[in-house]
Parts: C-alpha cells; structure tokens; sequence
C-alpha cells in the first residue's frame, strides 16, 4: 500500500518526505524493522522511539516531533499511541472485520472465559482463535504470550495471520492497561465481555475508579455491537 493511501483518514498534523512510498509493513519495534515498514516512534517509560528512527532501516516514521537529518518520510501526529492501530488496522485490510472478534476483560477470569469461548467455536465447527496472556493460539500455530494483550502493531498483524488462516471466532483478553495505552483502537469487536473488578493494578492506576474506568472505555457502541455483564459484580450493574 502506499503511504498516502494508508494516510487517508489519518488526522496528521504534518507530512514530510514523499508520500508515494510502498508501505508493506508497519512495527513500533525498531529490531523488527525491514524494508517497507513503517517505524513507529513510541515514548515509552524506559526508551523513546525517536532516538532508534535514523538507524532503523525504515521506509517511513510515524512521529509526534520532526527529526533532523532523515531521508525518509516523516508523519507527525498528535499521539503515535493513538494513531498506529488505526493505521495498522488499515494496512492489514480491517481484519477484525472479517472475524467474529470477542472481548474478555476484567480483574479476574479473562484467560478461562476466552478458553470457554474458544471451546464453543470449535464445537460449531468454527475456526478459532484465542490471543492472551499464556498464548496466542491459531490452526496450526501456537506462540507464548508476554502481554495479556499485544502492541497494537503486533495485535493487528496476529489478527490478520487468523483472518487468512480461516480463523471466524477469535476469543480475546483486554487488559486494562491495553485500553489506557491504544493497544485495541482499530479493532472491531462483535460482542465484549466484563467479568469482575478487584482491587488490582493499583500500581498502575491512580484508585479503583481510574482503573474501573479504564474498563469501561471497551464498552462503547463505536468499538463494539453487544456487552455481557457479570451483575454479580458491582461494577457490572454499574
């Protein structure tokens, strides 16, 4: 795809560099960078992605600040984070749209309730997939999971292997954490899930509320068709 096909939609501030470039590939990963992707330069906690743009090989940067003396086309945009699922999502052909996506999250009880999921469409005699935290799991192909929910680049990416490996059913866990940081924008999810809310990830948030709210931000009618609550919990009648 072109990058200026891929741009269309995009809500970027600046373009700089030739937008007729051949986008084949999109990573926040600087390692995982080969011709024709596009490098997408996150501030993290412990590295910025802008100080890896020059050396990374990359046919194009997705940036929230210029950087001096690169070759290639630079996009800057108010939040990288925000607009690299999108993005993605577009490159890979939309492919939660092609797939009956479903989404678990809460404190407790993601990891069984995407396993029943899966277990359902299989005995429909659909595809499955399921992505989580022990693994991501597909026809023919199985990978350890480090994050409860991928980077969104990696998350779209997976998604699309599914949709071409003839995956119609994939059981999902949303973190809370997922949700703060953009990882899941760009997905369309048929129906979403809450199963319960405890006093976890603390660390992360500043008090219940703030992570309960996180939560909450899955359960919007532009990202998903249907919701079932655990109104065993509190925080599901809420």
């Amino acid at each position: 795809m072109l990058l200026r096909e891929l741009l269309v939609g995009l809500d970027a501030l600046e373009v700089l560099g030739d937008p007729g470039v051949e986008i084949t590939a999109i990573t926040h990963d600087s390692l995982q960078v080969g011709a024709g992707s596009l490098f997408c330069c996150v501030s993290g906690a412990h590295h910025d992605g802008h100080d890896f743009a020059a050396t990374a090989g990359a046919a194009g940067v997705l940036v929230e600040h210029m950087i001096d003396g690169l070759t290639v086309p630079q996009i800057r945009v108010r939040s990288v984070r925000e607009s690299m699922g999108p993005l993605a999502s577009a490159l890979y052909g939309h492919p939660s749209r092609s797939m009956a996506v479903l989404g678990v999250t809460g404190t407790n009880g993601k990891t069984t309730t995407t396993y029943m999921l899966e277990s359902i469409a299989k005995a429909a005699g659909m595809g499955s997939g399921v992505i989580g935290t022990v693994e991501v799991r597909l026809p023919g192909k199985a990978t350890s999971g480090n994050l409860t929910t991928p980077e969104a680049t990696d998350l779209q990416r997976i998604l699309a292997d599914m949709r071409d490996r003839g995956v119609k059913v994939v059981a999902m866990e949303v973190s809370s954490h997922a949700l703060s940081v953009h990882r899941i924008d760009g997905i369309w999810f048929n129906a979403v899930c809450f199963t319960n809310l405890s006093r976890d990830h603390l660390d992360f948030y500043r008090d219940l509320d703030e992570y309960f709210a996180a939560k909450l931000s899955l359960f919007d009618p532009a990202r998903a068709a249907a919701a079932a609550c655990n109104l065993d919990d509190r925080h599901g009648v809420e």
